[in-house]
């Protein structure tokens, strides 16, 4: 009896090495240091550039981003790599509203032999308007110039390889679109990596390849040393509202590779997001990518890239698996077989029995329900405990991990409590099978809305149906023959575990406490296949698991709390802008959250939460806002260059400056102007959407980069009546009048457009 005990023991141990390692597995590499070779990339020489770059905020139209432009151009030149700057106004029309800039992009060129197409490496060198941008996008532009330098010191290859570090990137993707409709290049193009960070540490993932990516994700296999890349990340990502540079070259055909730091992202777009606290590794992994698909693709024939998808992930680490998605009927009807067979042995061996089968699907349902249901009422209780969370995107706060690993305990402690209470009545097997029938199920269903995504269920129900079925015919349980039929479960369980553990891990992390039921669902389906791992425990310890996990739970719960306040290591997000309405000489504070904290509630004694009509008319959305003083800003200019009349309307040309080096220009037209054409410094809105008369009341432009030449207008309108317009002019920095106390150690500014800044709305009749 003592040594049956023994090897549940075993198993259970050797089960969680394989989570553990599982887990460990899903890393960066180990950065190079400096002193390695010169033609290896090292990411400690890299952080030298992120030192230099990351200093400041620097969004676009500040004098920090005229900086890093020159910084960058400087190493550039030293390296003695041909470079060019692409100077001009880029457009990007979205939903009805015409984003636009005055651009300068730094294209460099390391020639090949033969340069007849090219390899094209991307990163955006501006940062949002409060962060200094070391990991968003510091990390790609340093590891692009210390690429572009180790590749200088290898062969030459075959395809020229062009890196091109795109402005405006932040503000509406106005870089990458300057280049891919402007620049002679972009007919040249055979492969793009784009590198991005949502976050300021862990494994580099590509998260998003080109349709028609069978043949390029083959040849990335070959090219990456450490490649992570699951097809169902590409799946999810598509119903994100999210975009970036690469979003530009994938609407244009081009093939490519869309890869980004994830972890850590409490300090996205944050102030926090420092040097100091950008991970080596994660440098040292966004550098492998950029010097393996620049060898690879740099020297072989890229002019036809294209070819059917392919369904592909990761086992053990950087191990990737990858087979057609055409394959995925002929797995869908092997699985089916495999299922039915799996079935119909177990019922002629009277290991289950199909009543008891039915119940137990009922019980994973219910399962499910309930820890889902918990999930729902824990992130509830949590966000009201600690409201400041919800001001870091999807609820990042800086101990999210902490809530990680307790969702994770609470939801196994349920799982096991549910079916240990359970388990003599309708028997283990039977409530195994009523649990790999709702996975048999939800293959289907994700094969049709998510078909790179099915091998999630496909490849677990392959060995774990198999496991079963060898158990089945040869009359192996755990009861009468425990060393065998916990050997083959465990073997088949290995590349189970290897596949969902780092996803569980990676869906909690891209989605955060906010959707925290992603990481719980996937955590109930593994659950729902380490079945037999729980049988081992109920046999070992019968409670061991429900009240070990129960404990663990409670536990980080406790350790969340305890991590919960703010500090200067764990900064308090702050939202506060100064508005001057200099049409009725009136001035509010205004902030996008609608509670105060400590620092901010000095200046909302009095405040409303309405909708802030006196600077938008159309405005809908609450804010907190409360008077404020008056201060002395010269407003924006309109100069009118040229106004004259044609058959049923007229042409005005004009030219708006700002007198106080502001970062941006909103701009609204009055859609009684009847605008048929549209042309900012002299680039034509085309977008039918902007036009259309019937959406808002307002035409509405968005113009960055202001600097001396300002933003200079042309409307053609189909009336002749008087033009209505109203600007909101952008500066970033908070003023602080005499009397308000400035921000303390653990406050920084929020995240995004709409905080320490101080904005100026005019308007003009002309």
């Amino acid at each position: 009896m003592k040594k049956q005990s023994s090897f549940n023991l075993l198993f259970i141990i050797a089960v969680a090495g394989i989570i553990a390692l599982s887990l460990m597995l899903l890393r960066a590499p180990k950065s190079v240091p400096a002193t390695a070779d010169s033609k290896e990339f090292s990411a400690e020489r890299a952080y030298e550039h992120i030192k230099n770059i990351a200093q400041s905020p620097h969004m676009i139209g500040t004098e920090e981003h005229s900086k890093v432009r020159q910084y960058i151009q400087s190493e550039l030149l030293k390296l003695g790599v041909e470079t060019q700057i692409q100077q001009t106004t880029a457009i990007y029309e979205f939903r009805g509203v015409a984003r636009a800039g005055f651009v300068q992009n730094i294209i460099a060129t390391i020639k090949g032999n033969e340069s007849k197409k090219s390899v094209l490496i991307v990163g955006h060198y501006d940062s949002q308007p409060n962060t200094p941008g070391a990991a968003d996008d510091g990390s790609a532009v340093a590891a692009m110039l210390e690429a572009a330098r180790a590749l200088k010191q290898n062969t030459i290859t075959k395809n020229d390889i062009i890196f091109l570090f795109t402005d405006a990137e932040e503000v509406g993707l106005l870089g990458a679109k300057a280049f891919v409709d402007e620049n002679q290049l972009t007919d040249k193009i055979g492969i793009v990596l784009n590198i991005e960070a949502r976050g300021n540490k862990g494994p580099s993932i590509t998260f998003e390849v080109s349709p028609e990516n069978g043949w390029i994700m083959r040849e990335f296999i070959k090219a990456v040393p450490y490649p992570i890349a699951h097809s169902i990340a590409y799946e999810v990502y598509k119903i994100l509202p999210n975009d970036t540079d690469f979003t530009i070259f994938k609407k244009n055909g081009i093939s490519g590779f869309n890869t980004a730091l994830t972890d850590g992202y409490a300090t996205y777009h944050s102030p926090t997001d420092k040097p100091e606290n950008l991970s080596l590794a994660s440098m040292q992994h966004h550098g492998s990518y950029i010097m393996g698909i620049a060898k690879h693709f740099g020297n072989i024939d890229i002019s036809q890239t294209k070819s059917k998808d392919v369904v592909f992930f990761n086992i053990f680490g950087y191990m990737m698996v990858l087979y057609p998605v055409s394959l995925n009927i002929v797995l869908l009807i092997f699985v089916s077989l495999l299922f039915a067979f799996y079935i119909f042995i177990g019922i002629r061996k009277r290991r289950i029995t199909p009543l008891k089968v039915i119940l137990g699907i009922f019980v994973f349902i219910i399962s499910l329900a309930l820890i889902v249901g918990f999930a729902y009422l824990l992130q509830k209780g949590i966000i009201k405990k600690y409201p400041h969370y919800t001001l870091h995107y999807y609820w990042n706060f800086y101990n999210i991990k902490h809530y990680f690993v307790a969702f994770t305990a609470f939801s196994v402690a349920i799982f096991a409590f549910v079916y240990t209470l359970l388990n003599k009545k309708p028997g283990l097997d039977n409530l195994f099978a009523g649990s790999l029938f709702v996975s048999f199920v939800a293959m289907f269903a994700l094969q049709k809305y998510f078909p790179t995504g099915s091998y999630l269920f496909i490849i677990p129900l392959i060995f774990i149906i198999l496991a079963n079925i060898i158990c089945f015919l040869m009359n192996f349980d755990e009861k009468h023959s425990k060393k065998i039929f916990y050997t083959i479960q465990f073997i088949m369980l290995i590349p189970v575990i290897s596949l969902f553990v780092p996803l569980i891990k990676l869906f909690y992390v891209v989605f955060g406490l906010k959707l925290i039921f992603a990481g719980v669902i996937l955590t109930v389906i593994l659950s729902g296949y380490l079945l037999m791992v729980l049988g081992s425990f109920i046999n070992y310890r019968k409670w061991l698991l429900t009240f070990g996990a129960l404990l663990i739970g409670i536990v980080f719960l406790i350790t969340g709390h305890i991590t919960s306040k703010y500090s200067e290591k764990q900064p308090l997000l702050s939202n506060v802008m100064y508005c001057l309405d200099t049409d009725n000489n009136k001035a509010y504070w205004v902030s996008e959250n609608l509670k105060t904290d400590e620092w901010n509630q000095q200046f909302f004694t009095e405040a409303e939460k309405k909708a802030l009509t006196e600077i938008y008319p159309f405005s809908e959305k609450l804010r907190l806002v409360d008077s404020a003083p008056i201060l002395d800003m010269p407003r924006p200019e309109i100069f009118i260059e040229s106004d004259s009349t044609t058959f049923n309307g007229r042409k005005v040309e004009l030219c708006i400056k700002s007198n106080r080096d502001a970062q941006y220009f909103e701009i609204f037209i009055h859609k009684s102007a009847l605008l048929s054409e549209l042309k900012i410094n002299n680039q034509i809105v085309t977008l039918k959407e902007f036009y259309d008369i019937g959406n808002s009341e307002y035409y509405s432009i968005y113009y960055f980069g202001i600097y001396e030449k300002g933003c200079r207008l042309s409307l053609n309108c189909d009336s002749k009546d008087k033009i209505e317009l109203f600007i909101a002019e952008k500066k970033m920095g908070l003023p602080l009048p005499d009397g308000f106390k400035p921000k303390p150690e653990y406050v920084i500014s929020d995240k995004d457009y709409n905080s320490n800044l101080s904005l100026i709305k005019s308007s003009w009749v002309l």
